[in-house]
């Protein structure tokens, strides 16, 4: 926008969340104000402290927070096992703005609209859409080249793309995939 950024799923460590931020601030010196993550998975929540000092507000589902605090001390177990030094600073950072429904954020002449959906993926799933562009960033609602039910359900997941399809986006970034 022309007032500020915001940035979906930081990644999956501090370090990657460093690396995303380094290459916003290659592209534009104006502030980060929300950090949106679409759901509560390691791979997408581990970087948000890497944003803490540009004090965004930190947006999730409304069922976001209680969704990562039931699951903190096993994704800091398995994050700290499975990459040992590359994990060091990683933290979980709860929402301080929980979106139920839908809401919108104004970044200054774009204005993006964030989405929950029925338990699919996980039980708090998030969508961000950019009108300006027509660009829908599903989180892991849509992976490339398989069914993305990890937390959540068959049939929840079923009755969100049928309602993702109707939106008709022009654009779809999944979660994972080209």
């Amino acid at each position: 926008g022309t007032r500020c950024v915001a940035v979906i799923d930081t990644g999956g460590t501090l370090a990657e969340g460093r690396a995303l931020r380094a290459a916003i601030r290659a592209v534009t010196p104006l502030p980060v104000c929300y950090v949106i993550n679409t759901h509560m998975h390691p791979d997408h929540i581990f970087g948000n402290a890497a944003f803490r000092d540009d004090h965004p507000q930190f947006v999730g589902s409304a069922k976001l927070a209680q969704a990562e605090a039931s699951r903190a001390d096993n994704y800091m177990r398995a994050l700290n096992r499975e990459l040992g030094e590359v994990a060091a600073g990683s933290e979980i950072v709860p929402p301080t703005k929980t979106i139920e429904g839908a809401g919108a954020l104004d970044l200054g002449g774009r204005t993006l609209t964030l989405r929950t959906w029925k338990t699919a993926h996980t039980n708090n799933d998030l969508t961000v859409y950019d009108e300006k562009s027509g660009t829908l960033w599903t989180g892991d609602l849509l992976f490339v080249g398989c069914i993305p039910v990890v937390d959540g359900s068959v049939v929840g997941w079923l009755d969100d793309i049928a309602r993702i399809r109707q939106m008709n986006p022009r654009h779809v970034v999944p979660g994972h995939g080209p």
